[in-house]
């Protein structure tokens, strides 16, 4: 079995079917295979020859030899020649040889060892246990066949195994690599006379149809972390009926369970990694929510979910067959993404941030301390008939309102910074315009891109926002640029992150089959997860009314600071169609002063400064000469946590990669979270494999530590 498996990775490994090898050795006339001796033997399969002729009645095969295939003064190039085909259904093979070296006889006998070997092949592919997946049946994952082999032994429904995509490589990271991921909230009401036998077949349809929806992520034993889809899942429902309790009661309870799910975690290496509850609240009424793990959906990807599940619905209530065209699976994407040369995306981004070498601060007042949530927000809501003179606004000067939004925030951000050149994160959809289909496939694509505007007072806000229109279209051909590479292409140290603010515009095209199950039930109060692990977020929700929110760490940013730019946001905003025509210095003269910018310590230094140890072992001398590259310290407390130090999630994938190549070893991106120090993570690269058993103390004091290294890089907010 190991041998036919060796066999048939060396074949399938091998380029274009083996061309290259003829064109080196036979055309090129140099190089070390043109002078290699040629084999002993030669061995060639022509596959079911008869086929060729199988249909037709004029041709067949005559019954008398066609004499030799070679002439008797040729030179053999090959001691023994074998050629095999299948005739009439029989596998046929003729052996050629020379006699001046091989009498009749040794060949005799050296077939019939062959056939004897051949029947051994065939038996041992009868066993029941014979047979098996190989790395060459996953070509997207990285992956060897001993690690496979107890892959599929634990797993035995896998339909797919591939890696993640980078967008997921940074989620993976950002929620400390383990198998209980963060996960979202999706929720909404349903009003109708709903169907749940139908509801619920419907949704198990939908996740049959989306491959990621399906997908579990594995890490432990492996080089990096895959995912795996499973042929069948079997979705779990919890259904409640609250019919006899008292409204006020209802909404007490509701947010007590959303609470509960929040803290109950998943599983993400179990399939399914989600989880469903259904409520009734009346006759007509019901509360739904869908939690999910992040790393398996993203914001464009639910309409598509819920279109799928409302027309299934509709089908399945009316017992009839639902007609729905193919889903394209997630791996196209990854197929695609592993096509794309990164020369040229490099280029672009080395371009795009030619100069710029320090993220663009946020300043302000010192923000407050304190416990209580980490995360808080602040709500700009634009009237109506402002919403309608921007989008006029926008159509006239032939730009998106989206651009009007970005740009309103590059102009608060560059007087409160003092900077003319300005650079923030804006997330783009991700999905590629040339893979067809795309609009079809679940899975997350999002990606924040940096958006880096010049503001030049003295340019028209009308030539501004269509500058900035233009920068836009340029980023999107780029979109699909991991994070980690444009940080790779820029200027910008890894400690530091490339923005410290997000935008992120929620123009997801939602067409009413995702607003309605069939015709009959309504899909109200649909409520989307936010997330946010930077200072500060603004998030864009378009409609009647353009609804700003501006989610800020309390850590970073004072709420004082956070009206007031609330409060700038609304003054560009409100005057900007009245001001195309007039510079921008003055829009900007009308904005809150620049405020002072309040020193702070940065947090690496802050993290050393007590209890300094030094490193001692040649492990963690190693160890600690990557952290002094990646923070940019002179030396580093071999005590001092990873997280503390301000680890961020970029820079935690680019610390792993280093640290492998540095120490010539592989190991897990999880064991950075399990020993977030360079003392913890040298013992444990340090100690043998067997002998790394943890009591169940020093469990629990790991856990503790992810626990908060967490908390400080992935905050989901309430919406």
């Amino acid at each position: 079995g190991e041998a036919l498996k060796s066999v048939k990775e060396q074949l399938r490994d091998i380029p274009q079917r083996g061309v290259g090898y003829g064109i080196l050795r036979y055309l090129s006339g140099a190089g070390d295979l043109s002078s290699r001796p040629e084999p002993a033997m030669v061995f060639n399969y022509y596959g079911q020859f008869d086929q060729a002729i199988a249909a037709s009645k004029l041709f067949g095969f005559a019954d008398e030899s066609s004499g030799p295939w070679h002439s008797s003064r040729q030179r053999r190039r090959h001691v023994l020649e074998i050629n095999s085909l299948i005739m009439d259904g029989r596998l046929e093979f003729e052996c050629g040889y020379l006699p001046a070296l091989h009498d009749e006889k040794t060949i005799q006998r050296f077939a019939d060892e062959f056939l004897r070997a051949l029947k051994e092949v065939i038996a041992h592919c009868q066993l029941p246990q014979a047979g098996g997946r190989t790395p060459s049946d996953f070509p997207l994952a990285k992956i060897e066949q001993a690690s496979l082999d107890q892959l599929l032994t634990e797993q035995r429904d896998v339909e797919d195994i591939y890696a993640l995509s980078p967008i997921q490589t940074l989620f993976f990271s950002a929620n400390h690599g383990a198998a209980q991921p963060a996960f979202d909230q999706w929720h909404c009401t349903l009003n109708g006379k709903l169907q749940v036998a139908a509801f619920e077949r419907a949704w198990n349809e939908t996740i049959r149809r989306h491959t990621s929806l399906r997908s579990t992520v594995v890490s432990a034993g492996l080089r990096e972390p895959l995912q795996l889809v499973h042929r069948e899942v079997r979705l779990p429902w919890t259904t409640e009926d609250w019919r006899n309790i008292p409204v006020e009661q209802q909404r007490e309870r509701w947010e007590a369970l959303m609470q509960q799910d929040r803290t109950a975690p998943l599983n993400l290496a179990q399939a399914p990694a989600m989880r469903f509850k259904l409520v009734r609240i009346s006759e007509d009424s019901w509360k739904f929510l869908w939690s999910v793990p992040a790393l398996l959906l993203d914001g464009w990807s639910w309409p598509v979910v819920f279109r799928d599940a409302s027309r299934l619905y509709a089908a399945f209530s009316k017992n009839t067959s639902p007609q729905l065209e193919p889903a394209r699976p997630y791996r196209d994407y990854l197929e695609w993404l592993v096509k794309q040369t990164a020369e040229e995306s490099s280029k672009f981004w080395q371009e795009q941030l030619a100069g710029f070498r320090k993220p663009t601060t946020l300043p302000g007042e010192a923000p407050e301390s304190g416990d209580g949530e980490r995360y808080a927000q602040y709500v700009v809501k634009l009237s109506a008939e402002t919403t309608n003179a921007l989008q006029t606004a926008a159509r006239r000067l032939q730009v998106t309102l989206n651009t009007l939004v970005q740009g309103a925030w590059s102009l608060l951000l560059s007087r409160q910074s003092g900077e003319m050149d300005v650079v923030f994160g804006a997330a783009f959809s991700g999905r590629p315009t040339d893979l067809a289909g795309v609009e079809s496939i679940v899975g997350p694509f999002t990606n924040n891109l940096p958006v880096r505007i010049g503001v030049n007072g003295e340019d028209t806000n009308g030539e501004f926002f269509r500058k900035i229109h233009h920068r836009l279209l340029e980023l999107s051909a780029f979109q699909f640029t991991p994070l980690m590479e444009i940080q790779r292409s820029s200027e910008v140290p890894w400690r530091y992150r490339l923005f410290d603010s997000l935008i992120v515009f929620q123009n997801y095209l939602v067409d009413d089959s995702a607003r309605r199950l069939g015709g009959d039930v309504e899909i109200a109060d649909f409520s989307g997860p936010v997330h946010s692990t930077y200072p500060l977020l603004l998030l864009a929700e378009p409609g009647t009314a353009l609804r700003l929110t501006l989610i800020y760490d309390r850590k970073s940013v004072s709420p004082k600071m956070v009206e007031r730019w609330g409060r700038d946001l609304e003054i560009i905003l409100e005057l900007a169609p009245v001001f195309f025509d007039k510079r921008v210095a003055e829009l900007q003269a009308l904005l809150s002063p620049q405020a002072p910018q309040i020193a702070q310590p940065a947090p690496a230094s802050a993290a050393q400064s007590q209890n300094f140890m030094p490193a001692q072992t040649a492990m963690e001398h190693s160890i600690a000469s990557v952290w002094q590259k990646m923070f940019g310290l002179e030396q580093v407390n071999v005590e001092a946590n990873f997280f503390e130090l301000g680890g961020h999630s970029l820079l935690l994938v680019q610390m792993h990669s280093l640290l492998r190549e540095t120490l010539n070893s592989e190991f897990p991106i999880v064991a950075l979270f399990e020993h977030p120090t360079v003392r913890a993570l040298a013992r444990h690269l340090s100690e043998p494999v067997t002998s790394a058993v943890d009591t169940g103390e020093q469990m629990r004091d790991r856990a503790q530590r992810q626990k908060k290294a967490l908390a400080q890089m992935r905050v989901p907010v309430k919406k």
